[in-house]
């Protein structure tokens, strides 16, 4: 079974990589507006990888509750879900919540790993 999920963790990329392909150009011959649905949802991607992410590693969850975070926001931004908040505007807050993030999983006691006595 382990075999089976690897192997298509390692064809998932390029599977993934084929459909929007196939989509993008359905929309430049075709009357399907994949563009426009891309340029909408597309934060929903980052969720999504957030969260898969954070199914794999519970025990590592910085990475994806920054994916997840990111994510959120950029969706918030896209359909214009609150007034006040503009990405152009805001974008400093992303980088204020990854350094956070990234010293408080610096700072965390690894398992396994002693814990630092300075």
């Amino acid at each position: 079974m382990d075999q089976r999920v690897s192997a298509v963790r390692n064809l998932l990329p390029g599977l993934i990589l084929i459909a929007l392909g196939a989509l993008f150009l359905a929309d430049k011959f075709f009357s399907v507006n994949f563009a426009w649905y891309y340029r909408t949802w597309w934060p929903t991607l980052l969720i999504a990888f957030g969260l898969l992410r954070l199914i794999e590693r519970p025990h590592r969850p910085v990475g994806a509750l920054i994916l997840i975070g990111l994510g959120v926001m950029f969706q918030v931004d896209r359909l214009d879900v609150l007034s006040w908040w503009r990405m152009h505007r805001m974008w400093p807050v992303i980088l204020i919540v990854i350094g956070v993030a990234l010293l408080i999983s610096r700072l965390q006691p690894r398992p396994g790993l002693p814990a630092n006595h300075s």
